[in-house]
């Protein structure tokens, strides 16, 4: 059975915002949940269940079109961990204040250092980082694939390797 939407916002970029947010703290299928809801970031029940309660939020608390919301900043100044989407630690920031965030939480020294300020990086300078993995996967499947013809003989060599130097 579908749940009616009586509000008339469904159309709103904050709906969007919201559905996106509920998305990557609890759906596993989600592109963003092993970062999100699967380190165990939330969104407190007011806001989970009510879209009204979060768009009222932002309205009052200075939602733009250009800004993002954020939930790092206060979370951390309140010692909430893991950080939560609610209205006492959460603020809209720009894009920019945002990435800076992003690279500020990045530890110097971890096994995945190199890439979180990769994908920090990215994000600071404004590469989305879903359509950059997407082509490095299509580069990398295609490296192989030709790879796998030239050993099936299926390719001749100058010309793989002309491709394969193409695409490097």
């Amino acid at each position: 059975m579908q749940v009616k939407e009586y509000h008339g916002l469904s159309k709103h970029p904050l709906y969007y915002k919201w559905q996106s947010i509920k998305q990557r703290c609890y759906n596993k299928n989600s592109i963003g949940w092993k970062i999100y809801g699967g380190k165990g970031i939330t969104v407190c029940d007011e806001w989970k269940n009510s879209f009204e309660a979060f768009f009222d939020w932002s309205i009052q608390n200075g939602y733009s079109p250009e800004k993002v919301i954020d939930k790092d900043i206060l979370s951390e100044k309140l010692g909430v961990s893991p950080a939560i989407y609610s209205p006492d630690t959460c603020m809209y920031i720009t894009q920019k204040e945002n990435n800076s965030v992003i690279l500020q939480n990045i530890p110097l020294h971890s096994k995945n250092t190199k890439k979180q300020w990769d994908s920090g990086i990215m994000r600071y300078i404004g590469i989305d980082i879903d359509a950059m993995s997407e082509a490095v996967e299509c580069f990398y499947s295609v490296k192989i694939s030709m790879r796998k013809m030239e050993r099936l003989g299926t390719f001749c060599r100058p010309t793989l390797s002309r491709y394969i130097r193409e695409a490097e």
